[in-house]
This record gives C-alpha cells, structure tokens and sequence, in this order.
C-alpha cells in the first residue's frame, strides 16, 4: 500500500515539474529564435555590399549575442561565416533547400560537447546569390544557462532533457545511475511495473508525445515523466527514486505497521499530507524559481538591448567619422582636377564627387547620372570635332578596362571648346579596388578626373616642335656635310690617281737615283693611305645617304679567296707572321651576292688583324657553310689573331664611326676609324651578322655571317686552271 501511495504522489508530483521545467525550456528557446531574428532585422544595406562587411557584422552579432557561431546559407549549400565561405553544410542536419520554418537541431549529438543550432528561413539576395538560411549556434550549457537541471531532495529527483532517439543533452542518465550513455538503452535491461513498457516509451519519445513510467533499474525502483519540448524532437524528464522515499517512510512506519492497521492508516494519512506539503513547497518553489528566472531573463534582455544600442551608436560614429575622412582626402586629391566622378561600368551609372565649375548646368555633388549617355553628350557640345571620335573610343567601359590592364592611371588630352575659347583638357582613368582584392581582376569601378591641362600641352607642343626644327636643321647640316665629304672626296681622288700614277712612273724609271726611289717610295704609301682614307668617306657618305646598293651575280668563290690569301700571306710574310687559311667542310665553286663588297668586309678586318698584330704573332682565317636551305647557303667567317686586343668597355663601341681605343694607334698604326663601321653597314646590308670577341694584350675573333645564293653552274663548267676552295691549306 504505502509503494502505491507513493507512486500516486509521485506521478502528480512529477507530472507537476516536468510541465513547469518544459514550459521554462520552451520559452528559452523562443527567446532564442526571436534574438536570431532580431539579429537578422539589425543588417544594413551596407551589411551587404561585400563580404568584408558581411563578416563584420556577423562577428559584431556573435559577440553581441554571445554566439559561437552566426553565418547563412545560400541557396547552393555554401555557407557564409565570419571567417570566410565553406562547404560543409552536410554536417548540418537542417534542409537548407526546404527550411519553411525556425528549426532546432543537435550538433555533435554523440559528444559530450554538444552544440545547439537554431537556424530560420530568410530571402536575402548578396552578391548575386540568394542566402536562403540563417543559423546560430552555441554552446549546450550556454542554451540551457537558466533552466535548473540540477539534483533536488537529496538524490530524490532529476530532471533532464533527452532526444527522441533518447541521448542525453545534459551528459547524465537516469540521474547518473545508468553506465548507458542513451536513456532508451539504459531502459531495455529495466523491469517495468505492470502497465508500463519499453515499447510503449519507444513509442512516445518517437512520436514525441506525453507519459510516464514505472521501472527499477539495477535493484533501485523509479517513476519517469516525460514531456516533448515544443518546436524541438526534445523530451524533458522528471525522475523520482521511489527506492529512496519509500526506504524513508520504511523506516518512520517501520514499528507501528505491526502494532495495528489504523497505525498504518494513519501513517498513510501522515504520508499523503508530508507528500501534499512536498507537492505544496514544490510548487512555491518551482514558482519562485520561475518567477526569478523571469526576472533574469528580463534583466538580461534589457541589459542586451543597452548594449545593443551603444554597439549601433558607436558604429554609426564610427561610420560618421569615416565619411568625414574620405570626404577630406576626395578633396584634397581632386584639387587639381575640374571636376571628379565615380563610376560603375557594369551599371552604366556614376556619381558626382567634384561638380565641373565651367560647365553651365553640369552635376552637382552627390547627383548620380548614366555615364555613357552623360560623357556623349558632353563630347557632342564641348569637345572639338577633330578630336571627338577619338575621345568616345576612348571613354568606351571595354576600352578603359583593356587600357588598366597594364597601366595604373589611362589619360587622353584633347581640346575643348566653352564660351568662345579653346583649350586643352585631360580626362584620367584609375581602376578603384578592395583592399582584399587582386589588380588583375576585371575592372569595374573606376574614378575618373577632368583636368585642365591647356597650358602644360601648349608648352610641350611648343617644345616638340622645337625639338622638331632642331631635328630638322641637324639634318640639313648633315646632309650639307655628306655632300661636302662626297663632293671633296670625288675632287681629291682625281688629282690623287695622278700622283700615285706618275710616283709608279718615277719608280720605274731606270734614270731616277736610288736615293729619289726612297723618297718616291714614300710619297706613294703616303699617297695610297690618302686614297683609302678617301674610299673609306666615299663609302660612309654613300651609306648615310642610302645611296649603297649591293650587285647580284654570280662570282668565283674559289678566286675571291685566292686573291685575299696571296694578298695577305705576302703581307704576313713581309711582317713576320704566321697566317693560315682553312676551309671547314665542302662548298661550291660559285655563288651568286656581291663579290667587291664581301671582299671589302674581309680586307678590313684581316687588314686590321695585321696592323694590330705584333711580329712572331699569327692570323687565321676559316671559311665554313653553316647551313643550305631554298637554294641558299650560310657561310661563317672567322678571322683570328694574337694581337692586341680590346678591353671589355671599348667593345660596345668598336663600330661606332671614327671610335679608337687608344689615340695613339693612329699615328702607330695610320688608322682611321672608319673601317669597321664600314664592315658593320655593308654586312647589315647583305642581311647577315658580325660579332666580335677580344682580350686585351691576348686577341681578337670577328665571326661574320652572310647569306649567298647558291649558283646553278655545275662543277664541269669552271674555267681552266681553277682553284678548289675545299683543297687549299695556306
């Protein structure tokens, strides 16, 4: 009798609790949702300009709402959180594609560091998605800061909250009882009261309905209530061990059961009224406690919303300040500009941070306008017609983007006409970027500035064509002094052939004294120096006046090179130097270029390699096709010797005209700067190349290469007593 009293008292009790404590979850969890929502209605347009501002204000909501997490959701799954976008969403168990209502979940439900998610439906179009979810989440113990579930009456009652599928969301089962981490398993091995099963609490924590239960577990006898948690697949439980009560009233009614039955009636009668003061004091408390956490919840929603608004203030003083700065540096970095402007090429729009002062009716600051249709119709009445076709395609959105591609700042100057007076004027292009942004992605806003820029282009038209007139008259004096040259040059070339003419004569004579043929030897080398100082400015002068043409016919490869061996063997031989000659693999007999003009090229610089080459030195030659391709061969000539060489500084400059290292070599060696810049112009000429590498005190190595036609004429047809230039060995 006196266990049936109990579990009748208990059930009512329980029954009692566990609606209050649900009602107190509940309304913890709307309190919740209504903060997200809240949360949802503080975002400002500016919010969602980019993702810099999103993150901040997501970061100013977790803190404001002491959030571990708040992020949303487009309609693609990708999440959008403080820290950035993720993919993770299918670690999450709401349908982020069909979420119509606010929705409560578990993470991490198998941990004990549970998370709860609270996520609502929105419709907010960023940066052309649609975020179609909002979710917070935050800690378990935080969620349930407020809501008592600790142990009360001396181990006697617990109270706790549960999934459907029976996990602990406070980490204890049964009251700590059970060694089962889920309240349905730890009931599986429980003995039930008659009237009561395991099925049938199955069945409730599935469905998510009302009931109660009478069971011993592990020798101890208890009575569960249970209640869903509305808007959730929660159950909250009472928890009474009918053990431990009915040991105490054992053990107050233990000597007066045998004595008599209205001992025991009474006992019972003294039982009902302790338990009907229990239910009493129960509920005065579970008042009190209610009315105290209504009070807290009170407290600290008006404290919430104190910081609420200060946090606004202080964004929208922050935001006030930052205004005032960049107005400040706008106009300081636009006072040298007629006016200024924003402009959005993607939307075609602009807007006006500096208004034009010498444009009647223009923008005024702050007017927004359409560009194209703006920037046309100033072209058509102010900017002058030679220059307006020019200026529309430059203003065009793909040609600004294309030009800031590989330039910072893109500017045009072009000339305007206002109030009767021309003038010149610059527009100047500057692509505007994020600090989180990379310059080589696409364009699409940029700041744009008319400057006027009359009397900066006036003084550099002025200078050019100074610059020109200058030009100009150089030329002239050039030209005035290759015909002097030319002219001179053909005038002492005539009377020159006649000294060396009648110095041969005077040489041969048989009458002239020895002694005169010394002075006559003389007069003609000095004569012949004279001549090729002439040649050599006749040259120069035809190949500065263009007046150089190349011949193209056909020539005896083979003779060209006999007759520069015999002349430079002697000549060799005469100063006491080794010279040697070497034709690298086969080549014809006959080709078809320019035979004076190659042999000019390897005269000046085998000349020069034996005027610079000491006595016991030596000087080679080789000659070798590289390459024969489309009826052409490519010949190599490289001229060695030991002489004296170049330093590394001189080298650059070995081809300019009139160069020497050392003045002194002219009046050693009788040079005259001219040859090699010579050499260079004609080689040029026949499309080929020269290069040169040389040591001082050690050596120089020219290597030129030209091209050649091959000749049709076959081996069989040469003229007698020809040399093939693949046998000889000087």
């Amino acid at each position: 009798d006196t266990e049936q009293a109990v579990r009748k008292v208990s059930l009512l009790y329980l029954d009692e609790l566990a609606g209050r404590r649900e009602q107190v979850v509940e309304n913890n969890l709307k309190d919740t949702i209504k903060n997200l929502q809240t949360a949802v209605d503080l975002m400002e347009p500016e919010d969602l300009s980019d993702k810099e501002h999103m993150e901040a204000y997501q970061k100013r909501m977790k803190q404001l709402y002491t959030l571990e997490r708040f992020a949303f959701v487009d309609t693609e799954g990708t999440i959008y959180s403080s820290s950035g976008l993720e993919h993770n969403i299918d670690e999450y168990r709401f349908d982020y594609q069909t979420l119509a209502k606010p929705e409560i979940s578990i993470q991490n439900p198998d941990s004990p560091e549970k998370k709860v998610v609270i996520a609502i439906p929105v419709q907010i179009p960023f940066e052309g998605k649609t975020l179609s979810v909002c979710f917070m989440q935050i800690e378990m113990q935080e969620m349930l800061a407020g809501v008592s579930m600790t142990t009360e009456n001396q181990e006697a009652t617990f109270c706790n909250l549960y999934t459907k599928d029976g996990i602990a969301l406070s980490n204890t089962v049964l009251g700590g009882l059970a060694v089962e981490d889920n309240l349905l398993e730890a009931l599986q091995i429980a003995e039930f009261e008659k009237g009561y099963s395991y099925d049938q609490i199955y069945k409730d924590f599935q469905n998510g309905e009302k009931g109660e239960a009478s069971f011993t577990y592990n020798g101890i006898r208890e009575t569960l209530s249970y209640v869903p948690v509305a808007g959730t697949d929660w159950l909250l439980t009472y928890l009474i061990r009918e053990s431990v009560i009915s040991d105490q009233i054992s053990g107050i009614s233990a000597g007066t059961i045998m004595r008599s039955i209205m001992q025991s009636v009474l006992t019972v009668a003294v039982l009902l009224a302790m338990f009907g003061f229990i239910i009493h004091q129960s509920r005065k408390n579970a008042k009190l406690r209610l009315e105290q956490e209504t009070a807290e919840a009170e407290n600290r929603a008006r404290s919430e919303e104190m910081e609420q608004r200060f946090a606004l203030q202080e964004k929208l003083l922050e935001e006030e300040r930052r205004r005032t700065q960049q107005s400040n540096m706008i106009t300081a970095l636009s006072a040298d500009y007629w006016s200024v402007y924003y402009l959005d090429l993607d939307k075609d729009t602009g807007i006006c941070y500096r208004a034009h002062a010498d444009i009647d009716g223009g923008f005024a600051v702050g007017d927004r306008f359409s560009y194209l249709e703006s920037v046309t119709a100033y072209a058509n009445a102010y900017v002058v017609e030679r220059y307006r076709e020019e200026f529309l395609r430059f203003i065009q959105p793909e040609a600004i983007r294309e030009g800031l591609k590989n330039n910072k700042v893109l500017s045009y100057t072009y000339m305007v006409s206002r109030h009767g007076r021309e003038s010149y004027e610059s527009v100047r292009f500057a692509g505007i970027y994020r600090p989180d942004e990379q310059e080589d992605i696409r364009i699409n806003n940029v700041g744009v500035g008319f400057v006027n820029a009359d009397a900066e282009t006036r003084k550099s038209m002025a200078q050019n064509q100074a610059l020109s007139d200058a030009l100009e008259a150089a030329e002239q004096a050039n030209k005035a002094k290759t015909a002097f040259l030319s002219s001179m040059s053909h005038e002492i070339r005539t009377p020159m052939n006649a000294i060396i003419g009648l110095d041969n004569i005077a040489m041969n004579d048989a009458e002239t004294p020895e002694k005169t043929k010394g002075y006559l030897a003389k007069i003609g080398d000095s004569a012949e120096h004279l001549l090729n100082l002439i040649n050599d400015i006749l040259d120069m002068s035809r190949i500065e006046s263009g007046r150089m043409t190349l011949k193209n016919e056909e020539f005896s490869f083979s003779k060209m090179l006999e007759a520069i061996n015999i002349m430079f063997s002697g000549q060799c031989q005469e100063k006491g130097l080794d010279y040697q000659c070497h034709i690298d693999g086969e080549v014809d007999r006959f080709y078809i270029g320019d035979n004076m003009k190659l042999r000019q090229v390897l005269i000046n610089i085998l000349g020069n390699a034996v005027k610079f080459t000491p006595v016991g030195g030596s000087v080679s030659l080789e000659v070798a096709r590289k390459a024969q391709y489309d009826g052409k061969s490519v010949f190599s000539f490289r001229i060695a010797d030991t002489g004296i060489g170049m330093s590394k500084e001189f080298i650059p400059h070995i081809f300019d005209t009139f160069a020497q290292e050392d003045t002194s070599a002219t009046s050693k060696y009788g040079s005259s700067g001219l040859g090699l810049a010579i050499t260079k112009n004609i080689v040029e000429m026949m499309n080929g190349n020269i290069e040169v590498e040389s040591e001082k005190g050690k050596g120089t190595v020219f290597t030129v290469t030209v091209t050649l036609a091959d000749s049709a004429r076959k081996p069989d047809e040469e003229e007698p007593g020809e040399i093939h230039p693949d046998e000889m060995v000087v």
